[in-house]
């Protein structure tokens, strides 16, 4: 059976730990953008940007399968660990070794300097190792081993790069260093320890990884897509000035889209339980508390977005007030839908997952090549909302073809659903009238105080049980 608290201790600590991590980045930025010029920044930036799309593609993305696989092979489940583990260093060889082949290809393509390339795929041999554990670690929901990992090389790669930054003439090359030195170090570590285990690699692990994963791999691809096209073709078509005001609102979103990643990831290996055992009683029961700490800071955000704009960028950027909503509301949406993604998942319906999310990329795409040179950049959020609303339906239905919409309490998912559509809807209307804006805020708040004050005696025992 599975353990409320449990689940619920094991949410808590990854949410707070993955905040913690992306806080850590948030922090140093201006620090970064201080001892590296423009220029500098942007050739890392850019250098990170291949890293997180390579990853996806050369190391075969195998931790993904995990979700399943612990399930479908309990009684060797480090065996299949080791399987993966070594398919994931072959797959990366091999690509290496492409992509040395036609080098001269791939450099002016991606644009990186050839011995950040080469560093970037070295550490890609062993760093699949760091996400395949802690992936374990997660589904295991031992979260303090996940957040001690995470926590700790976030802060090596942190003061890493501030030495090397501050000591070497060549600043990109020593954030690069400073970026994959520790997480290399740390995932050797880790491969050693698992491939010390019991269980030998066999062929069955290797098919079902890669008929697992491949799907997955154009799933994620094209969700990158989805998020990242808006920008490259307002910047195409509408100017940078134009980009900049989209650039800031999107950038506003990721911190909704890390309480998202976060609360998900938390979520999923229990979702995986009940499907395993077929019962539901506690992911129904948890859907109601699920969604309202996600839904209320998102609204209040939504509300206090003329507020956020001028603290982050000051009043030469109030027009980016207005793509708040439709953006949040595109995050929204994300979170409702990755709740059925969880399930098509754990029942290896990966195919279904990656033609929805291509097909989602490739609306967004059309419709923003439409409206754009139209409406400008204001169209990009409203075709954002409209690829993630597919994309939600899609998966909606493909869920309830399996007869599975059960798993959660349907009727909190849509009374959630309509209210923060009236409310983003709403909101636009509000950031010319501050004083009413501002009331109701103030409202929201008191009645959080109120819930707060009146089950104090719950609340209190819940911190005392996250916290033992």
């Amino acid at each position: 059976m599975i353990e409320q608290s449990k689940v619920l201790k094991s949410g808590v600590w990854y949410t707070a730990s993955n905040f913690l991590l992306k806080g850590i980045g948030f922090i140093t930025t201006p620090i970064f953008t201080r001892l590296l010029t423009t220029t500098q920044y942007g050739e890392y930036s850019n250098f990170s940007t291949w890293y997180n799309i390579i990853t996806i593609i050369i190391t075969l993305s195998l931790y993904a399968s995990l979700i399943r696989a612990r399930h479908d092979f309990k009684d060797d489940l480090d065996g299949y660990v080791k399987t993966i583990l070594i398919l994931g260093t072959v797959a990366t060889l091999v690509f290496d070794v492409l992509i040395f082949g036609f080098l001269s290809i791939v450099l002016p393509l991606v644009e990186i300097k050839a011995e950040h390339l080469i560093l970037m795929l070295a550490s890609l041999l062993v760093s699949p190792a760091v996400t395949i554990y802690t992936t374990l670690q997660q589904y295991s929901y031992k979260y303090k081993t996940y957040a001690i990992i995470s926590v700790s090389i976030a802060v090596l790669e942190i003061c890493t790069s501030l030495a090397l930054v501050v000591f070497l003439q060549d600043k990109v090359l020593g954030r690069v260093v400073g970026t994959l030195l520790p997480l290399t170090v740390i995932s050797i570590i880790i491969y050693i320890r698992l491939l010390t285990k019991s269980g030998a690699p066999k062929i069955k692990y290797v098919k079902y990884a890669v008929g697992f994963c491949l799907p997955y791999i154009v799933h994620l691809l094209s969700n990158t897509l989805l998020a990242q096209s808006d920008r490259v073709m307002i910047y195409q078509i509408c100017g940078a000035e134009a980009n900049a005001m989209y650039s800031l609102a999107y950038s506003l979103s990721q911190i909704v889209s890390l309480l998202w990643s976060s609360m998900n990831n938390a979520v999923s290996p229990m979702i995986g339980d009940c499907l395993h055992e077929k019962n539901f009683e506690l992911s129904r029961k948890i859907t109601a508390p699920y969604v309202f700490v996600f839904i209320v800071p998102v609204m209040l955000a939504v509300l206090l977005a003329p507020e956020m704009i001028w603290f982050f960028g000051g009043d030469k950027y109030k027009e980016a007030i207005y793509y708040i909503p439709p953006i949040f509301l595109g995050c929204i949406l994300q979170f409702f839908y990755s709740m059925y993604v969880n399930i098509e998942q754990y029942e290896k319906k990966t195919g279904m997952m990656a033609l929805g999310t291509f097909l989602a990329a490739a609306l967004n795409v059309i419709l923003n090549a439409i409206f754009i040179p139209i409406y400008g950049q204001t169209a990009a959020a409203y075709t954002t909302v409209a690829g993630y609303a597919f994309l939600l339906t899609l998966h909606y239905l493909v869920v309830r073809k399996m007869k599975l919409t059960g798993v959660y309490n349907g009727k909190i998912i849509c009374l959630a659903l309509s209210v923060s559509a009236v409310g983003t809807a709403l909101s636009l209307s509000l950031y010319g009238l501050p004083w009413l804006r501002i009331s109701i805020i103030g409202v929201l708040f008191i009645g959080v105080c109120w819930f707060a004050w009146k089950y104090k005696a719950k609340i209190t025992q819940l911190i005392k049980n996250i916290i033992r």
